[in-house]
């Protein structure tokens, strides 16, 4: 069953989000990095990284409010189906999980007043683990769905 257009949007945005937080964030946190590619400190990367981030966790708010019904059926359908227990299922809980992870230790670690350092450490430590955990899924995801990434791409400049 081909996905709605609503969750293809969605997926897509949502994708390009992730892999912008990603660079922004590892440009964050290793600022020899940052220097080598941006040549500068880059005093706009965290304001980039804060502003993703907001829209990372607006976005699947949004793709609810637009079908939502439908969106969380299929959600259901795909992610709960505990008859026959399959990769998509795991990889879709995975990300799930990791996305809410991230949004709640993104959203500790930007507001910290208040919050004792101690905790602010472990939700580094999260946030850190899960992003390199997120980079070789990432690479693994678009290596595996490389055919069907090209020709979504296409079909955006086609279409245009």
């Amino acid at each position: 069953m081909r996905p709605s257009k609503i969750r293809r949007w969605v997926h897509d945005w949502y994708a390009a989000l992730a892999i912008a937080l990603l660079i922004t964030g590892f440009l964050i946190t290793y600022p020899e990095l940052r220097s080598a590619i941006l040549g500068r400190y880059g005093f706009y990367m965290p304001e980039i990284h804060n502003w993703a981030g907001g829209f990372f966790i607006a976005l699947p708010i949004i793709g609810a409010f637009f079908r939502g019904k439908e969106n969380w059926a299929h959600l259901r359908r795909r992610m709960f189906n505990l008859k026959k227990i399959q990769w998509r299922q795991i990889h879709l809980s995975g990300t799930w999980i990791a996305g809410i992870t991230f949004a709640i230790s993104g959203f500790i670690l930007w507001w910290e007043r208040g919050i004792p350092l101690f905790a602010l450490d472990a939700m580094f430590a999260i946030h850190l683990w899960l992003a390199w955990l997120f980079l070789f899924a990432t690479l693994y995801h678009l290596i595996a769905a490389r055919k069907a990434i090209f020709a979504r791409i296409v079909g955006y400049f086609k279409k245009g």
